[in-house]
């Protein structure tokens, strides 16, 4: 009755209980024998034999329940262990996943233009040029001519001249529109060439603008869907223009990922420049589609961009954005030319679009359609991206070949 039991390191309180129990039935029998006559022994047998079998009982249960308490404190400790363990791994895989998803945003972030100084853009060879920053104060917005996503596009003035001015719609840039506000001016202003929107230089305050060349015929989309009667002669300068421009991009490993009639621009010679550097990257690899899903627009969209990991293993198809995702698109363009409809217009939602696209819908090439032409239309939008010719492959076809209506 003496025993003292420990749990988890702890004294139980048990053994004092018992040491008292054991001392008030010492008493009570001390009590019952001064009452009860001694001839009685008989009697006094049976009771001496029924305490003792109590107090045998009474230590067999407390050695049992404490037992009990024993295995059930290391089993309730082990079950919060694994608790506390598994919050713990959790917590890191989800901290792991994070920090993965922002990792593009980031490593961008950290070299983003600071309204706060003054940014200095580097010319295509490297040599630090003149600070490219303009003035707020200097620029004039005339009118409203575009806009779209984060920006609004004005006609204005500068230096005595017309330009084009992008402005960024947000009262404060976040990591993400500031991203493609670095990415846009940087790109633009190391590219100089006939068939890409020249760039001037950018204001960071109080408004983040970039200054660019204005195009006075608007759109290609905008002409493409006009009354304006279009000779094939010309439908066939501006698939040159556009294949020059893109092929100057892939020479410098620069993948626009954003290529539609919207973002070709024509000057008023009907000449065609590519614009719309935002979501461009210069690439010596591939960016795995995975982080782009939100790229693009997806009438313009390439299969390889719009499908899930089920449909990549079924078809075979790496979901990898390459220069072959701005091949498709410039076939879009080229059936836009063709057709001058918009690409899947029946289409209801944009889902029905990503789906026609990956099973391997394309619109109808309309029946007018020079054959050459037509040709070309259908190797650039092929399925697979490496049956895709390279650009430089389609500028030379365009220029050795004089297409004509059939």
């Amino acid at each position: 009755a003496g025993r003292s039991y420990v749990v988890f390191g702890r004294s139980s309180s048990s053994s004092s209980v018992t040491a008292s129990s054991s001392q008030a039935k010492s008493s009570s029998e001390s009590i019952s024998s001064s009452i009860i006559p001694a001839s009685s022994s008989s009697s006094s047998e049976i009771k001496s034999n029924s305490s003792l079998l109590i107090n045998k009982n009474s230590s067999s249960t407390s050695k049992g329940t404490n037992l009990g308490v024993i295995i059930g404190g290391v089993i309730g400790g082990s079950l919060l262990l694994c608790l506390i363990t598994g919050t713990g791994i959790g917590y890191l895989i989800y901290r792991k996943r994070k920090n993965a998803e922002q990792d593009d945003i980031a490593m961008e972030v950290n070299s983003r233009p600071s309204k706060q100084k003054r940014i200095s853009l580097m010319e295509k060879d490297g040599k630090q040029s003149m600070s490219l920053v303009i003035s707020y104060k200097k620029i004039k917005k005339l009118q409203k001519i575009g806009g779209g996503g984060s920006g609004i596009v004005y006609k204005g003035r500068w230096q005595n001249t017309y330009v084009a001015i992008k402005q960024l719609t947000l009262m404060e840039l976040d990591p993400k529109a500031e991203v493609e506000f670095t990415r846009e001016a940087s790109i633009m202003s190391a590219l100089r060439h006939p068939n890409i929107v020249e760039f001037y230089g950018v204001c960071l305050e109080p408004e983040c603008c970039i200054v660019m060349e204005y195009m006075t015929s608007g759109s290609l989309h905008k002409l493409l869907h006009s009354d304006e009667e279009i000779t094939w002669e010309l439908r066939e300068r501006i698939a040159l223009d556009i294949a020059q421009g893109l092929d100057y991009l892939h020479e410098n490993n620069v993948v626009h990922r954003d290529l539609k009639s919207l973002n070709i621009l024509l000057d008023e010679n009907k000449r065609a420049k590519l614009t719309d550097f935002g979501l461009s990257k210069e690439r010596t690899d591939t960016t795995l589609a995975p982080t782009t899903k939100n790229i693009g627009t997806p009438g313009w969209m390439p299969p390889e961009i719009l499908m899930d990991e089920e449909d990549s293993i079924h078809q075979g198809i790496k979901t990898e954005y390459t220069k072959k995702a701005d091949i498709y698109s410039y076939g879009i363009i080229l059936w836009e030319i063709s057709s001058r409809k918009v690409p899947f217009a029946e289409a209801k939602h944009n889902m029905e679009i990503m789906k026609s696209v990956v099973k391997g819908i394309r619109p109808e090439i309309p029946l007018d359609c020079p054959i050459k032409f037509s040709n070309l239309i259908q190797r650039c939008w092929t399925q697979r991206p490496e049956e895709r010719p390279d650009i430089s492959e389609v500028e030379k076809e365009l220029e050795l070949s004089q297409i004509q209506p059939s």
